[in-house]
């Protein structure tokens, strides 16, 4: 909230980036655009990054929900759909999504050398600890 101004400034440049560039290909095609920024915000909108600092060092993971029914985190697929938008707004995020994934892999107490199921629980929830009456 304390840096609402320089957030909606930093969303109206992506939208024009997003727009000019699409353009650019589309021969000004609002279609393409509209399809293009729609991706784009699909792919944000299950996207998280956390932080946290310890002895000096920062460490820095991401998450990304399944944007679809349920609530479980994205397996393999939806990072991998997504790694054009992740190239494009800011690759550096592709790689702590895969950090993490990769981390959560080597946790487990896997006998065979096989990936860990698709089905990676539920997404983190933060709650208050209000409870509705």
């Amino acid at each position: 909230m304390r840096d609402y101004e320089s957030a909606v400034q930093w969303a109206e440049h992506l939208d024009a980036r997003i727009l000019q560039d699409a353009a650019s290909v589309s021969g000004r095609d609002d279609q393409y655009f509209n399809l293009v920024s729609i991706g784009a915000r699909l792919v944000l909108a299950g996207f998280d990054i956390t932080y946290s600092k310890e002895d000096g060092t920062t460490d820095i993971k991401a998450f990304m929900r399944n944007t679809g029914i349920g609530s479980k985190s994205n397996n393999a697929l939806g990072p991998y759909a997504s790694l054009p938008a992740f190239v494009y707004l800011n690759s550096t995020w592709m790689t702590y999504l895969l950090d993490s994934s990769m981390q959560h892999q080597n946790s487990l107490d896997l006998q065979d050398n096989f990936a860990a199921s698709t089905d990676l629980g539920n997404y983190p929830n933060a709650t208050s600890g209000y409870e509705a009456d």
